[in-house]
């Protein structure tokens, strides 16, 4: 029971989490491994503490239990999706090493059993693997899908004339792109060549210049409307390659992080391995200019 005038504390009173252990992560809220990878695991822990919370809804206390369901729900929604797992883990396992070798050694798995060595270390080589992989995909999308999908949704906003209002900018200098200035051709035929390879490259410079205001027209659209700014075969790949690259994004930062009993991460194997080739290409290259 609270004495009078004393705070009431549900995350140590209901789940036993004392006050130099709060704000709790996850784990600790669902009362579960650090790092709990099993979703069984995690889904029974968590509705075991919904139940236990739940019991006091109708005390004094209500608002403390409605607050803290929805805390218990939020840690469990984000523990069973696989991308906001690996999104979460990252920053708390950064959060732990910056607070010293206590929070260090919270997240300190136990050793590993013997033979596990070479098992571990091949993981960790998969792993560096994965990571090219993921960072490739995402360039991918990010340099090349992403542009592409947001041309197309531009070039029906535009064509549409939707969004006039809001993006006025983009419209006038995309109408002023698509004006032409047609000087008087110039006699001669040496003249006339040097004319039409002008025109050549400015109409080049041009439509680059016009399909990059298209996709800002098409990002801005997207980002203001989402789904409802365009047709759906525009919109759906969008939103596809932004969920996409969001995944991808969580991988890179998870794989960024050292495995138990590692010093090496994932991503830095893959640059020193990359590092490392580059350095033998170039070595080789002069080893034969010179025999």
């Amino acid at each position: 029971m609270s004495g009078p005038g004393e705070v009431f504390d549900p995350y140590h009173k209901w789940l036993g989490i004392a006050p130099q252990q709060q704000p709790p992560h996850y784990y600790r809220l669902l009362g579960i491994d650090l790092f709990e990878e099993d979703p069984d695991v995690i889904a029974a822990a968590a509705d075991r503490q919904m139940a236990h919370v739940r019991s006091y809804q109708s005390g004094r206390h209500a608002e403390a239990s409605h607050r803290l369901l929805n805390e218990l729900a939020t840690a469990r929604l984000c523990l069973l999706t696989p991308e906001k797992k690996r999104a979460y883990d990252a920053s708390l396992r950064a959060r732990l090493a910056d607070d010293g070798e206590d929070g260090l050694a919270r997240s300190r798995p136990p050793p590993l059993p013997p033979g596990a060595c070479a098992t571990s270390v091949g993981r960790l080589v998969r792993d560096a693997c994965r990571y090219v992989w993921a960072e490739g995909q995402r360039f991918w999308i990010w340099q090349t899908r992403l542009p592409g999908v947001y041309w197309r949704l531009g070039v029906d906003v535009y064509r549409e004339g939707r969004y006039r209002s809001r993006f006025a900018r983009l419209y006038s200098e995309l109408e002023t792109t698509a004006e032409k200035i047609e000087p008087t051709p110039p006699s001669g035929r040496k003249a006339r060549l040097w004319r039409r390879l002008g025109l050549s490259l400015r109409r080049a410079l041009e439509n680059r210049r016009r399909a990059g205001l298209l996709r800002t027209l098409g990002q801005a659209a997207y980002e203001a409307d989402q789904d409802q700014s365009g047709p759906a075969h525009l919109t759906h790949p969008i939103r596809d390659a932004l969920a996409r690259l969001a995944d991808l994004r969580a991988e890179v930062a998870a794989l960024a992080q050292a495995p138990p009993g590692h010093t090496l991460s994932p991503r830095r194997l893959a640059w020193i391995a990359a590092g490392v080739l580059v350095v033998v290409a170039i070595l080789s290259s002069w080893v034969r200019w010179l025999f």
